[in-house]
Order: structure tokens, then C-alpha cells, then sequence
């Protein structure tokens, strides 16, 4: 004679399995948020990006290749006097990453730079009492472009814009994955709610799956 299997037993091998399920999801749910709150959080990749020597590398990069520019051009080194900072390089840095990870594109404004330095070649050209033709002027106006490029290229983060379409593509996942995890959640939880007579073996059951 085969003994019969009670009501007892099965609702708590109902509960033990759908408590496994539970500790599944509530694993996902904070996986994801862990990912989305941290790796891919905007706010927290901006901070690191200010609170770390990147600026100072910058600085020290893009002075170097404009110093290349100005010995292939035959433009005094002067020209560069006090033209980049640390200060104008974090800003452009901040507002570009901001723009970058929002989708849109981020123009810089290269004003002050052209004008320091044109300010720092006038010098010059007064000192050595050099008056320049239209020609002259020309080649003036490639070299300031050509610094002025070469700085926003610096400035640039290489793998921000990949990054973004990694951040674009796993929102999209996360939002998903809530909408499956959430409800599954709520559902599992319920049917342990109602398979348990006793009130504090259902809480039991549900902070064994939070806590393992």
C-alpha cells in the first residue's frame, strides 16, 4: 500500500523550490543593480573620471603635440604660454563626457585659446618687430586650427562613445529583466504566502531566499 503524500508536505516542498526561485531572482535583480547603479552609472564614471590624473595627463599630452606643431611650423613656443590649464581641460572634459553619455554631440568652444594665442604670437611679433603678410596670416590661422584640433582630440575620451552603446543596449536589458524579475517576484512570494498556514514560516522561507 503506497502512503499517501499530505497536503503538509507538498506545500512545503512548494515552498522550499519556489524559495530557490526567489534567492534566483532577488540574485539577478541585485546583480543588475549593482551593474546599473555603479559600472554604468553616469555620475559615478564622470567623478572618477574627475577625481583621477586623467586631466593631468591630458595637459601634459596635448602640450607636447602642440609643441610638435609649433617645430614643424616654425611658430615660436611662446605662442603656447599659459594657453592650456588643468581648469579649462577638466571643464571641457566634464561637459564633453556629460554630452557623450546623454547621446549628443559636444561642441567645444576653443575660443579663449585661439585668442591666447594670438595674444601670444602679437607679442612676439612686436618684440621682433615682424609684421606679417596675408600669406602669412594664412598659415597663422592652419596653425591655430591645427592646435585647437589637436587639443579637442586630447580631450576626447577614446571609449566613451563605445561605452555609451554598451550603457544604451544593457538599460534596455535592465529595464526588461525588472519587468520579468518584479512580477515573478510578487508572484512567487504570494504563492508561499498562501501555501503556509503558519504566517512565520512564509517569513521564514522568504529570508532564507534574501539571505543565502
Amino acid at each position: 500500500m503506497k502512503k499517501k503524500i499530505s497536503p503538509g508536505t507538498i506545500d512545503k516542498s512548494i515552498s522550499i523550490v519556489l524559495s530557490f526561485v526567489l534567492f534566483i531572482i532577488l540574485t539577478c535583480i541585485t546583480i543588475l543593480m549593482g551593474i546599473y547603479t555603479g559600472l554604468f552609472h553616469k555620475s559615478v564614471l564622470i567623478n572618477n573620471i574627475y577625481v583621477s590624473d586623467y586631466g593631468e595627463e591630458v595637459l601634459e599630452y596635448v602640450s607636447s603635440r602642440c609643441e610638435d606643431i609649433t617645430l614643424s611650423s616654425g611658430v615660436p613656443s611662446s605662442s603656447l604660454n599659459n594657453v592650456f590649464s588643468e581648469t579649462i581641460i577638466h571643464h571641457d572634459i566634464n561637459k564633453y563626457a556629460k554630452a557623450t553619455l546623454n547621446g549628443e554631440e559636444y561642441e567645444f568652444e576653443t575660443t579663449e585659446i585661439e585668442k591666447k594665442i594670438r595674444e601670444n604670437i602679437n607679442i612676439y611679433l612686436e618684440e621682433e618687430q615682424i609684421v606679417l603678410d596675408e600669406e602669412q596670416n594664412v598659415y597663422l590661422n592652419e596653425f591655430i586650427k591645427a592646435v585647437c584640433d589637436e587639443y579637442e582630440k586630447a580631450v576626447k575620451i577614446p571609449f566613451l562613445d563605445k561605452f555609451y552603446l554598451f550603457k544604451e543596449k544593457f538599460d534596455k536589458i535592465f529595464m526588461i529583466a525588472m519587468l520579468i524579475c518584479v512580477p515573478l517576484l510578487l508572484i512567487c512570494g504570494f504563492i508561499i504566502y498562501k501555501t503556509n498556514r503558519w504566517r512565520h514560516r512564509t517569513v521564514r522561507y522568504i529570508i532564507y531566499s534574501a539571505t543565502s
